[in-house]
């Protein structure tokens, strides 16, 4: 197997199913990656859950603040040890990307839900089931 992570020291954030911290561990260092238990100035990469860099778990905060830090996900770990090399930090795999196409999901969730009970508020005043008054 080549070394994909040959320059790289990986530490991790959240739970990510059947895949436990050891076992990360052991793929990484197996990949010529540095496993590290926390973020510091050598850490290249944190692969975290959503839901750890939603809440913004103290590694988050620390990788946050170093911009060298790529904040992936854990599709990106298991992507590139299955490629047998490093996979680009691309849009997919940077949870920032994630948050902002999950801040879009939900303005259009939202703003079709608002059109939607324009929509039938509309049809209930027209059938005379609704006065003028908003609740």
């Amino acid at each position: 197997m080549k070394n994909p992570f040959a320059n790289f020291t990986i530490a991790i954030a959240g739970e990510f199913g059947e895949s436990k911290p050891v076992d990360i561990q052991r793929w990484v260092e197996a990949a010529g990656g540095v496993f590290a238990s926390k973020v510091d100035k050598n850490t290249t990469h944190l692969v975290c859950s959503w839901k750890d860099y939603k809440a913004r778990v103290p590694k988050v905060k620390e990788a946050l603040k170093k911009s060298e830090v790529h904040i992936v996900t854990y599709d990106w770990l298991e992507d590139s040890l299955q490629k047998r090399r490093p996979r680009k930090e691309r849009a997919a795999y940077l949870l920032k990307n994630v948050e902002k196409q999950k801040r879009r999901e939900d303005k259009l969730i939202k703003r079709g839900i608002k059109e939607a009970d324009k929509k039938l508020r509309k049809g209930a005043k027209k059938a005379g089931m609704l006065s003028n008054r908003r609740p």
